[in-house]
């Protein structure tokens, strides 16, 4: 297999990318192809490399390759603490160490437009590396208007993505009935998947293609 990969992002923090991340990744494992997880930056002292590590059953990396401990954007918290904030190129540089011939997952911080350096995102790290999108967002009330600013900025970058919807963050919530069926009139050409969904097998599918 070539090196396939596809960046876990979304609209915001604590909205399920790592919970995501390590279901796509457990598939990918129970269908015997090759994985690697990689989280390039992580602030707050967070478990999210470790947890997608795991999820691969991976020897290295098990952290983050750049960490910070405030609870702040990379390069916030890198400028505070005083530590080394990689530029893109030294990122991109240590990223593809560790890319394998099989599917690789990266996982974000923050949203898409949440700055990891002071002049990079994770939407210029996915096009250094030709990646794919995948696009958490909450299912809720409010979701159509984030999806559909979603797709329009994904689509003016030119870059390949799924928009998936994470029910398991709101169960009660009344727009969630809807805003699937919703969101695929309202935007007919773009891939939405729900978490309800066997989600894993359509979004391997489409990343395999």
């Amino acid at each position: 297999m070539d090196i396939k990969t596809v960046i876990v992002t979304g609209s915001d923090t604590e909205i399920g990318k790592t919970y995501i991340g390590c279901k796509i990744i457990r598939y990918i494992k129970d269908k015997n192809m090759p994985v690697r997880a990689i989280k390039p930056l992580e602030s707050g002292n967070g478990q999210d490399a470790y947890l997608l590590a795991k999820a691969a059953e991976q020897p290295f990396p098990t952290k983050a390759l750049w960490n910070y401990n405030l609870p702040l954007a990379p390069c916030v918290a890198a400028e505070i603490e005083k530590k080394h904030l990689p530029t893109l190129d030294q990122l991109i540089s240590e990223i593809n160490k560790y890319l394998i011939n099989g599917i690789n997952v990266l996982e974000g911080a923050g949203g898409i437009l949440s700055p990891l350096g002071w002049n990079y995102t994770i939407v210029d790290i996915g096009k250094t590396l030709n990646a794919k999108f995948i696009v958490v967002v909450p299912n809720k009330l409010g979701s159509l208007n984030v999806v559909s600013l979603i797709d329009f900025f994904m689509k003016k970058q030119r870059l390949q993505f799924v928009i998936l919807l994470n029910t398991q963050l709101s169960p009660n919530d009344l727009a969630q009935e809807h805003n699937l069926n919703t969101l695929k009139r309202l935007l007919p050409n773009t891939k939405i998947i729900d978490t309800n969904e066997e989600f894993q097998d359509k979004i391997i599918s489409w990343l395999l293609r």
